[in-house]
């Protein structure tokens, strides 16, 4: 991270080079901008630690409430497994936690693709337009250069009686790989009209 240097005194401000300048030689637009970004940023960076200690204080103690409410039964829940709600008493809020695993594909993904290319290059007058569009979506990349898995295993549902193919979607089927659990902790107010709203908060990249 490129972090400014501290002046040395007042009366002057560092600059984008490193270079010490006297204030009284800044122009006023680039004081304020300077204020307004640095001040924004600031708050921006605190907003983040308070939402980081929110998370993991959320995760702590929405855990050992399960672990109490399970003692009742001598039940050990064993950690952060399961889709889980908690609602208050009167009902007005609830908290929800949705455990999602990750998965990706590994190097076996470009033979599938390759498999399914030497299909569609002999079925090139008999291939339906649907067919070849959904396999161009489910093969583009986002910015990341990263596949959508959901668009990728929804080829796996359409049934062609094709040996290449079976051996394609076998082939993705044995490409994909468990990579990590996500936690996604979520809360609720419920409405005028007994609707369960979202406050929005968003801890996936904390």
């Amino acid at each position: 991270m490129n972090t400014a240097m501290a002046a040395p005194h007042d009366g002057y401000k560092c600059n984008a080079r490193g270079h010490l300048v006297p204030v009284s030689q800044i122009k006023e637009i680039d004081l304020l901008r300077d204020e307004l970004v640095s001040a924004l940023v600031g708050m921006a960076r605190e907003h983040s630690r308070l939402t980081t200690e929110l998370k993991s204080k959320v995760r702590k103690d929405f855990q050992a409430f399960l672990d109490l409410s399970a003692e009742q039964y001598d039940v050990a829940h064993g950690g952060d497994k399961g889709n889980v709600q908690i609602t208050s008493f009167d009902g007005n809020f609830r908290i929800t936690r949705e455990v999602a695993d990750r998965m990706e594909f590994d190097e076996r993904i470009h033979s599938a693709k390759t498999l399914i290319d030497e299909c569609m290059a002999e079925w090139t007058s008999s291939a339906s337009v649907e067919v070849k569009a959904l396999i161009d979506l489910a093969f583009a990349t986002d910015r990341r250069n990263k596949i959508n898995t959901r668009r990728i295993l929804e080829l796996r549902r359409v049934k062609i009686d094709h040996p290449k193919w079976k051996v394609a979607m076998q082939a993705i089927g044995d490409s994909l790989a468990f990579v990590e659990s996500c936690i996604y902790y979520r809360f609720y107010v419920r409405d005028d009209q007994g609707k369960y709203v979202q406050i929005p908060l968003d801890f996936s990249v904390v």
